[in-house]
């Protein structure tokens, strides 16, 4: 079947065990994998004798339509806290001698400054922002008059408000990133099929960010946050080369064994004696093309020992001695018994 890769992905971020965001509303989900290359020549003229291939890496880039604080709080390497200082507005009328009080804010301290604000005639063409103190929320505006409104600013504290501060040593930090996108049918003379089939999941176990971070605000448009980096290499096995991340295709409503051309015994020729009397057989799926066997639970599979006098099969796959002799165990998958495997005994 044809099928295509189309859309936009969704983005699972975590920090550790913590999954510190869920993006569904982005607008670019990409991945570009690339490797460095040397020629290898020598002789006269030149000659390519090969390739020496070299510094692979992963980036990935996130852009997220809608404003999200975690992307930046992690791509800075910061911590969001809760509580911070941001600046209000009211329009207070002023009494005698232009004494006004704020109705809703408390205001806090400006830096070193001291807790003031600044006030403005409601209404000026050009206002002058004029620097008032105050004491607790009560002010005077000097050269204020009773009866006049004024629009007064000042710095408060939101105790529900996200913090992140932008440190001078920024240190991104390691997150690991999960994309889900939509795979579709793209064979048009198979009208049979959904158009949806599938999907692809793209994990990236470790990803650096890179600590670059733009907030782009214009007159006519929204800002969108983006979350980029590189992935690093996580190990993989005793002597593995590391792998920067894991793309898997999945359909719906298929299985394992939809696609598999046959079973392959473990070490399929084996002999059985007084001393080794039992073997549990380990079995493997096989797949056309570059595809990698697969190691299948013996629960899903059926098994038969055409000559039972030399030796029996258990539903689990466990072979046993019955007397000298030889026996050949066929090996089905229950579900589709088409797909089918031979394992060769000899019995002492």
């Amino acid at each position: 079947m044809a099928i295509f890769l189309a859309g936009v992905a969704n983005a699972d971020v975590f920090a550790l065990d913590q999954l510190i965001s869920s993006a569904k509303t982005l607008i670019d989900s990409s991945i570009t994998v690339g490797v460095t290359a040397e020629d290898i020549r020598a002789g006269q003229g030149a000659k390519l004798y090969g390739k020496f291939f070299h510094s692979g890496k992963l980036d990935m880039k996130l852009t997220d339509q809608m404003f999200n604080i975690d992307y930046i709080a992690q791509n800075l390497g910061s911590t969001i806290t809760v509580g911070g200082d941001g600046i209000s507005e009211e329009e207070i009328t002023l009494t005698s001698g232009g004494a006004g009080t704020l109705l809703v804010g408390t205001p806090v301290a400006f830096g070193s400054y001291g807790t003031i604000g600044w006030a403005s005639l409601r209404g000026s063409a050009t206002p002058v922002w004029t620097k008032v103190t105050f004491t607790g929320q009560s002010f005077t505006v000097s050269g204020g008059a009773s009866a006049e409104v004024w629009c007064v600013r000042y710095f408060t504290t939101d105790s529900a408000a996200k913090k992140v501060t932008v440190s001078s040593n920024i240190l991104p930090k390691v997150v690991t990133v999960i994309l889900t996108a939509n795979l579709y049918n793209g064979n048009p003379s198979d009208l049979s099929s959904a158009q949806k089939i599938g999907k692809l999941t793209i994990k990236v176990p470790a990803l650096q960010l890179d600590g670059n971070q733009e907030l782009s605000m214009t007159m006519t448009g929204a800002s969108q946050t983006a979350l980029t980096g590189t992935a690093l290499a996580i190990e993989s096995g005793c002597v593995g080369d590391g792998y920067f991340a894991e793309i898997i295709q999945s359909k719906f409503s298929t299985n394992w064994y939809d696609d598999a051309i046959g079973l392959y015994v473990d070490d399929n020729e084996f002999t059985l004696s007084s001393g080794v009397p039992t073997r549990t057989l380990v079995v493997y799926a096989i797949y056309p093309g570059d595809v990698a066997p697969k190691l299948v639970p013996n629960s899903a599979l059926t098994f038969t020992s055409l000559t039972t006098d030399a030796a029996t099969v258990a539903s689990t796959g466990i072979v046993t001695r019955v007397a000298a002799g030889t026996t050949t165990i066929t090996i089905t998958v229950t579900a589709k018994p088409a797909v089918e495997g031979t394992a060769f005994v000899t019995v002492s």
